[in-house]
């Protein structure tokens, strides 16, 4: 678990949540879970043995909402899961960080 102080330094906040999710790579697909996101990126724990800088598409699955696929790549290899980083932000009603990006008010 990391601290406090390194959450804090986060430029966009990540919420813990407890999603489905699915890495592919090539035609490997591996089923994972998702422990936290934000809009740029997220922890997936997985039996993937993926190196950093390995670039996969990575499938998000929030409990009854639509899925969501991104183009990732591994930023980091953690003891209890992979650290991705996204290609492109994304959006979710649950990612304080993507209310703001599209105009909605912080709560």
């Amino acid at each position: 678990m990391s601290n406090p102080c390194q959450q804090d330094r986060r430029k966009h906040p990540r919420i813990r949540v407890s999603w489905l999710a699915v890495i592919n790579v090539g035609k490997a697909r591996y089923s994972s879970h998702c422990m936290d996101i934000g809009m740029y990126g997220a922890k997936i724990r997985t039996n993937a043995r993926l190196a950093a800088g390995t670039a996969v598409l990575l499938e998000l699955v929030p409990p009854e909402e639509p899925q969501i696929r991104v183009a990732v790549v591994v930023w980091r290899v953690d003891a209890n899961g992979l650290v991705f980083l996204f290609s492109r932000g994304i959006q979710h009603r649950l990612i304080p960080a993507a209310q703001l990006a599209s105009g909605g008010q912080a709560e």
